[in-house]
């Protein structure tokens, strides 16, 4: 691989005698930096197995991005001998250099930072893999198409590469399953990649860091702020012409991670509850304070922190994705623009935004944890009341900001306008330290939290079973007390994600079941065990395995049984005869008290069986049905020309009523003796000299030739049935 030659300074015979010092200046410091590029890549030529040459190639591609990051983008710009060195020349080495290792993607080996996943997936048709490869050329074409922001050419963009030339394929393929449209941006312009496939998203960003360098950015992006900065999948640098100045503008183009929950100020702006924007807040400036701490441990300030420099992901957390403006502090935690930290960096800021020390920023260091402080009451201030940035513009003090909305008049919000007015001050050794407001944001987190979780707790405990529920005391009591002991937000969260949870799960409906019925029966003893359930089990019980689950398991199925026995029994009950069935009302009594006093599971399932068996007996059985077809025919036809018809009628009822429920079946053939009575009572005579008799057998049973017609046409119509269950039509009934 050849050696980088030397830039050589530009004619400067047009600028002022200090800006020509600050080119030669720069000419000077980039050639020592060819240097250390020349002795890494004699370590490259001079390796010989292929993985050392491979580290040793990257290498010399990262120290390049190093020098990238150093300096103003102006110089950059100004200095052709730069850009041809080290965005063409280097590039397009290394780039043959890894082809010759067979490494043909450049992004695989340099653009992935290994201690983050990549934010898209990276194949040959992904913008990322088209930005690592793309030839310098064509790199300064795309950017020229984008520099124009909302007016860019989609047309142009689609043409970028020409049939036949290398990567065509891949962004063909890239254009054909996935969208692009710009997305907003004032000096950077945003442009939104949209999947077509799954809508994932990532955003093409064109950053123009106001000739801000990268290193800061590049020293916390290693550090502390590794998950803050939005990640960056792909960049390049590269400069174009403006068509309306043709002035020449070198710009980073890449490809980071879209936020969906966008800028501060315009999640406040969706936010018009008081209470809930209030939370946001709490939330947002605590993390936003936790970051703040982590730059300035890192030996670093962000003097450019507005609330449009900061957004939100879809989880919620707090990103970066503006990194122009950070600059190094020094041992005691100032920023000193003058110090060799600071080399070709200069104060970037927002005016509404400013600190007053901000007024001599090139001349006098300032504490940056106080700079930061300033401004982080501000944004909480522009994000609590939603005022433009405008109001904010010369309010260097508290006293000078209105806090009369209604937001600052409850409880939270007067703690909030204290810390607020506690870091808006004019004399930066008045302002209380970042570390203390995030104590204070958490403090007050907190408090709410702990109100929230007592809340939710009342829900819970009215889901109980009143005073008396000794489990739900307990587990209030409980939790009353893991909340008063909770040693910080964290644990707060947890007790309230863990009572949320709770919350929303309902009492089994079976167990108030259970429980009316006992309160209704009066068992005391029972509704005691119930109480105890733990509450964690009373949403299924009969999937809970306490030792007091199991006992309202058990009372659960001895409740069914005795319910389903209840019910088949009140079935039952209007098979009666009449209200003068003895024998159903003894056996409804008799059945009654089995079940009311047994609390044996088997006892039940077995008395339900029978109960079951005996209704479907008596719905099926014809017999009875037949006898009672029969006294109705008596008294049907009784009258003043006929003899004795209803007292046969009684006869036969009287006798029926008698037969045991559970015998009430084949009347006609049963020598159960209730049944018996029933058929001598059908047989019985009722004509004048023979009215009531009956002729029987010598072994009790009647005597069918002699019986009377009524029950030789029952026995025949029964037996028929049986052999015939199809035909059912009764024959005509002898009226004897």
């Amino acid at each position: 691989m050849a050696k980088l030659k030397y830039i050589t300074s530009p004619s400067t015979s047009h600028l002022s005698k200090s800006t020509a010092q600050m080119v030669d200046k720069f000419i000077k410091s980039v050639n020592g930096d060819i240097d250390e590029l020349n002795r890494l890549i004699k370590v490259y030529n001079d390796t010989r197995d292929k993985e050392g040459k491979i580290r040793a190639l990257q290498g010399v591609y990262h120290y390049a991005k190093i020098v990238d990051s150093k300096y103003q983008a102006a110089y950059m710009s100004f200095s052709a001998g730069y850009r041809e060195t080290i965005h063409q020349t280097l590039y397009s080495n290394v780039k043959k250099e890894f082809a010759k290792l067979g490494i043909l993607s450049l992004h695989k080996v340099l653009e992935i930072n290994p201690a983050s996943p990549p934010i898209t997936p990276v194949n040959k048709d992904s913008f990322a893999e088209i930005l690592a490869n793309m030839s310098p050329e064509k790199t300064s074409r795309l950017l020229t198409i984008l520099a124009e922001g909302a007016k860019f050419d989609l047309t142009d963009f689609k043409r970028l590469y020409s049939r036949g030339e290398e990567g065509y394929e891949e962004f063909q393929s890239f254009l054909k399953k996935h969208s692009i449209q710009f997305l907003g941006g004032g000096n950077s312009k945003n442009f939104k990649i949209t999947s077509l496939a799954d809508g994932s998203e990532i955003v093409l960003k064109v950053d123009n860091r106001l000739n801000m360098p990268k290193k800061v950015e590049a020293h916390l992006r290693e550090h502390s702020l590794k998950a803050t900065l939005t990640p960056v999948a792909a960049e390049r640098q590269a400069t174009y012409v403006d068509a309306s100045s043709s002035e020449r503008w070198t710009r980073t183009l890449l490809l980071t991670e879209f936020c969906a929950g966008g800028d501060l100020e315009s999640h406040s702006k969706q936010r018009p509850n008081n209470a809930a924007r209030l939370q946001s807040a709490l939330d947002i400036y605590s993390q936003m304070g936790t970051i703040l701490n982590d730059i300035s441990r890192d030996g670093c300030g962000f003097p450019d922190m507005k609330n449009t420099n900061w957004l939100l992901d879809r989880n919620g957390r707090v990103r970066l994705a503006d990194t122009k403006s950070f600059a190094f502090t020094d041992a005691a935690g100032n920023i000193d623009y003058k110090s060799p930290a600071n080399e070709w960096c200069s104060l970037l800021s927002t005016g509404y935004m400013n600190p007053p020390e901000f007024k001599r920023w090139d001349r006098v260091p300032f504490s940056a944890d106080k700079m930061h402080s300033f401004m982080l009451g501000k944004n909480l201030y522009q994000y609590l009341t939603q005022c433009d940035f405008e109001y904010l513009y010369r309010k260097n003090d508290a006293a000078e900001f209105d806090f009369s909305a209604p937001i600052f008049q409850s409880a939270p919000g007067r703690q909030l306008k204290t810390l607020i007015s506690a870091m808006i001050k004019v004399d930066p050794a008045q302002r209380i330290p970042v570390s203390e407001a995030v104590s204070e944001l958490t403090r007050i987190q907190k408090i709410i939290a702990v109100n929230e979780c007592n809340e939710i707790l009342e829900k819970i405990n009215r889901k109980g079973f009143g005073k008396a529920d000794t489990a739900m005391n307990a587990f209030v009591m409980a939790k009353q007390a893991e909340i008063l002991e909770a040693k910080n937000l964290a644990e707060v969260g947890k007790i309230k994600d863990e009572l949320n949870a709770f919350e929303q799960v309902k009492v089994d409906p079976q167990l108030i079941g259970l429980r009316e019925a006992l309160v209704s029966s009066g068992d005391r003893n029972a509704v005691i065990a119930l109480n105890q359930i733990p509450v964690k089990e009373r949403g299924n019980i009969m999937a809970a395995t306490s030792p007091e689950a199991l006992v309202a398991k058990e009372l659960i199925v001895v409740h069914r049984y005795k319910s389903e026995c209840k019910r088949v029994l009140a079935t039952i009950a209007h098979e009666e005869l009449g209200p003068n069935d003895v024998a159903m009302r003894d056996f409804i009594e008799k059945k009654k008290r089995a079940i009311a006093e047994t609390s044996d599971p088997d006892v039940l399932l077995k008395l339900k069986t029978e109960l079951t068996s005996t209704l479907e007996q008596l719905k099926k059985d014809s017999s009875v049905k037949e006898v009672k077809s029969i006294i109705q025919d008596f008294r049907n036809n009784a009258g003043l020309l006929t003899v004795g018809m209803n007292a046969k009628a009684t006869r036969i009822e009287d006798a029926l009523m008698r037969v045991p429920i559970e015998e009430r079946r084949n009347l006609h053939i049963s020598k159960n003796p209730a049944a018996v009575e029933v058929q001598k009572a059908i047989a019985s005579h009722r004509y004048w000299g023979k009215r009531g008799e009956v002729y029987l057998n010598k072994d009790g049973t009647v005597d069918e030739k002699k019986a009377a017609n009524s029950f030789k046409d029952f026995k025949a119509r029964l037996n028929a049935a049986k052999d015939s269950p199809a035909e059912e039509t009764p024959a005509v009934r002898m009226k004897t």
